[in-house]
């Protein structure tokens, strides 16, 4: 909650820096405005003039330039507050984590538990996981409905109401190695390291898509995004965004996958 309390402050402080920085543009721009009004009303255009009104316009140019950049501080502070805020709502806390606490190999070995004699115990039901979304590149959470022992399958139902049929969830069938079970804690200990492929919450989403590690949180210097990685996805330009270590996986190893049942 610390991190989410942060965030709001400094949006808060964004907001009043620019609604400050407004307030001093607006008086350049009336500054300018101002001698080009003098100068419509003579001939008379001195050296000491233009130099006056190509200050005023740096001015103004530094100005707008100074707005961008808070906006822009705003729309990241924004992004990530929105990422936790949704986590912390929804329980994704413990639900978007994947191989933090485990060793980050092999995306089949984990996915169930086994008993004390070495057998197997399925994920009980509403369990929390990711699987990649039918003829689409990226993993969607859901939520586990049953195991199904004859087809050796389980039946997941998607997070998120169906977007042409609001008020209805889609159920599909996957195998247990393609079913990523989210645990309950994350070990801080364990950390993916700067260029590792890992499969990633998108800000604002309920959505993982596969990204590189730009650093991770212990070699995060920032205070604004302390203790959260720094990740580039793909398809989304050089732009770093950052993730609650929660909601980053390790990249599962294709699995050869045939294809994704509708049920």
């Amino acid at each position: 909650m610390s991190t989410e309390r942060e965030l709001w402050l400094k949006l808060c402080q964004n907001i009043q820096r620019l609604d400050d920085c407004h307030k001093t543009g607006d008086l350049a721009i009336a500054k300018v405005n101002k001698i080009h009004a003098k100068l419509s009303k003579t001939d008379k255009f001195t050296t000491k003039v233009a130099q006056k009104l190509v200050e005023s316009y740096k001015d103004v140019l530094a100005r707008t330039a100074a707005e961008k950049k808070i906006i822009a501080e705003w729309m990241e502070h924004a992004s990530i507050l929105m990422a936790l805020t949704e986590a912390s709502e929804t329980g994704l806390e413990t639900k978007r984590k994947k191989r933090k606490p485990e060793e980050k190999h092999s995306t089949s070995s984990k996915r169930s538990k086994t008993d004390d004699s070495g057998g197997f115990v399925p994920l009980t039901m509403g369990s929390k996981v990711v699987v990649p979304r039918p003829q689409q590149n990226d993993h969607i959470l859901a939520n586990v409905v049953k195991w199904l022992p004859d087809k050796q399958k389980y039946e997941v139902e998607d997070a998120e109401d169906d977007e042409e049929n609001p008020g209805t969830r889609k159920c599909y069938l996957f195998p247990a190695k393609m079913v990523i079970p989210l645990p309950t804690q994350v070990d801080s200990t364990k950390e993916f390291p700067e260029g590792h492929t890992v499969l990633a919450l998108y800000p604002g989403t309920s959505c993982f898509y596969k990204a590189i590690v730009q650093s991770p949180p212990s070699k995060t210097n920032d205070v604004d995004y302390k203790m959260l990685y720094a990740i580039r996805f793909e398809d989304d330009g050089d732009f770093d965004r950052y993730v609650d270590p929660v909601n980053v996986l390790d990249y599962p190893k294709p699995s050869g996958r045939k294809r994704m049942n509708f049920t």
